[in-house]
């Protein structure tokens, strides 16, 4: 049975953000990491770390952070200055600043995120655009489901970090803080790929008006969200599987397997809208007598309200080629489930099981 492609857990990545990079942490860190983190006032957030911390414990944690990507366990970036910038003037590049890890569960499908910043580096917007990014990356590219962060309570900057990527309040708890010596209370904070993409308004916030020869979209008094117009197709090869496409980082929802397809264009029919995707997308050729209507999709989401056009084909010319930086799979309609998809693209499983 297929299962959906997911990022080679070995790997560990350099991120970028506008000011910083992302990078693994290397044993020359080990002595400006302990400089940073031997500090009280960032120690004390920190549940599993003593204090004071010795040099020789953050050689062994740089130790365990680059082997931990090669078995799947987490990844460990650490926070350098790309470049100067009227914030971080007069700092040498790759300084180091800080760190953002993800740590996953057995099961893959959830992980736990933690950071922390120098204390001479507060206040200057460093954790909130290197965590966004991150959180970023691990929805795209690893097969969770939910994000976790423990926070004490008195923690406000990075409560609002969080809450500002699409976390939510869970629940209370107390976790053993090492630097205390005791089990400290904590706010349970979760994130799903939806709440973090919604918070950061990619794939919900309402077009421009400026935007209508790109995107179809009207509003009525009965229904005050902007309408969002798209049209999508369902290609089945002679062996009865379905091509899915996987929306790559960078994009709205991305991590996601959807039915290729995209946007209606101003004056464009379904129809038309079809054939130009799937040839910028996947370099295919289709005729309009090759697509037959299967169904629609009505979904509101938090920003904009989707109808989606539906059309199944079994002819087609070429070879369907990647060409947008997606990833492309063939699947049965069974396992259609094993795939996480958008809200819009669900309640087609249980149809295309029946068709097929």
């Amino acid at each position: 049975m297929n299962q959906p492609p997911s990022f080679p857990l070995f790997l560990q990545p350099t991120l970028k953000t506008n000011r910083f990079q992302l990078m693994p942490f290397r044993e020359e860190d080990s002595k400006n990491l302990h400089h940073l983190i031997n500090d009280w006032s960032v120690v004390r957030t920190l549940s599993d770390l003593p204090f004071p911390y010795p040099q020789t414990m953050v050689e062994d944690w740089i130790k365990m952070a680059t082997t931990h990507p090669q078995k799947g366990l987490g990844y460990y970036f650490a926070i350098m200055n790309k470049a100067p910038s009227s914030l971080l003037e007069n700092k040498p590049l790759n300084r180091l600043m800080g760190c953002v890890a993800i740590t996953l569960e057995k099961n893959k499908t959830q992980a736990k995120i933690g950071y922390w910043v120098g204390k001479k580096f507060w206040n200057q917007g460093i954790a909130s655009e290197c965590v966004t990014r991150v959180i970023e990356w691990a929805f795209a590219q690893l097969p969770i489901k939910t994000l976790k962060a423990l926070v004490i309570e008195d923690n406000i900057a990075s409560i609002r970090i969080l809450q500002k990527n699409g976390f939510q309040q869970t629940g209370k708890t107390t976790e053993k803080f090492m630097a205390y010596g005791k089990d400290y209370p904590v706010i349970v904070f979760e994130a799903t790929r939806e709440s973090f993409f919604i918070s950061r308004q990619t794939p919900f916030t309402p077009p421009s008006p400026n935007s209508l020869d790109k995107i179809h979209m009207s509003s009525f008094a009965s229904h005050p969200k902007p309408l969002l117009t798209v049209s999508a197709g369902i290609l089945v090869d002679i062996h009865n599987k379905i091509l899915l496409a996987k929306r790559p980082e960078g994009k709205p929802m991305a991590g996601l397997w959807e039915f290729p397809g995209g946007k209606m264009e101003k004056n464009e029919t379904p129809e038309m809208t079809l054939i130009r995707e799937f040839k910028e997308e996947l370099d295919i050729d289709l005729s309009t007598t090759c697509l037959a209507p299967f169904t629609f999709v009505s979904q509101a989401y938090a920003g904009f309200h989707l109808v989606m056009s539906l059309f199944l084909c079994r002819h087609w010319k070429g070879t369907p080629t990647p060409k947008e930086g997606q990833t492309i799979q063939w699947c049965l309609a069974s396992e259609l489930k094993n795939y996480p998809m958008p809200e819009a693209d669900k309640p087609l499983i249980p149809l295309l099981c029946d068709l097929l």
